[in-house]
């Protein structure tokens, strides 16, 4: 059996398992937890991928990591989108939408980002952490919540009478947001 590989500073570890012919599967060791896999894929909620190429043989490629991330599954509109900043609508479940900022609204404040769609209604919220699901992110700028897209993010802070300045986070690079929600926004 081949070694572990350490995926980050934080002691998570993946090891492929050799099950014998294509078989196989993912042995994640942390706190106990394993998954094994013998499909040809198996994708992991944060970016890492597993192929198996049938020889026995894996690529493993790793995105985000650095720590850990908390997130919630919540239920969202069928329209909604990974990487589209959401609220609370209040509803139960819980429920989100796209947030948006402009005042007077009830799209704001900003909770997280979906980072996962399970089903057309079915999403997992992230609230902070590493997410990279985006593109064309500025490195080292930091985002808001839009006040004309719902669901976006902007490099610009609002300006305008009526819109709300809510921080979200800091690109780390041109896909990755550092989620570092402000809970004290600031209305114009």
């Amino acid at each position: 059996m081949p070694p572990s590989l350490p995926i980050d500073g934080f002691g998570t570890l993946f090891k492929w398992v050799w099950g014998g012919g294509a078989g196989g599967g993912v042995e994640v060791l942390q706190g106990g937890v394993s998954v094994v896999a013998s499909a040809s894929k198996l994708n992991f909620v944060s970016g890492a991928t597993v192929v198996d190429a049938g020889l026995g043989q894996a690529d493993l490629t790793v995105t985000g990591g650095g720590g850990s991330t908390e997130d919630f599954a919540a239920t969202c509109l069928v329209g909604a989108s990974v990487g589209q900043i959401v609220y609370l609508t209040g509803a139960a479940g819980p429920a989100v939408d796209a947030a948006l900022a402009a005042h007077p609204s009830s799209t704001y404040p900003a909770i997280g980002f979906i980072s996962l769609k399970m089903s057309p209604t079915t999403c997992t919220v992230q609230t902070d952490g590493e997410l990279a699901v985006f593109a064309g992110l500025t490195p080292g700028a930091i985002y808001y919540v839009d006040p004309v897209t719902p669901g976006a993010i902007t490099s610009t802070p609002p300006s305008a009478s009526g819109h709300v300045v809510q921080k979200v986070g800091q690109a780390k690079d041109a896909t990755t947001i550092l989620i570092n929600l402000d809970t004290d926004f600031t209305e114009l």
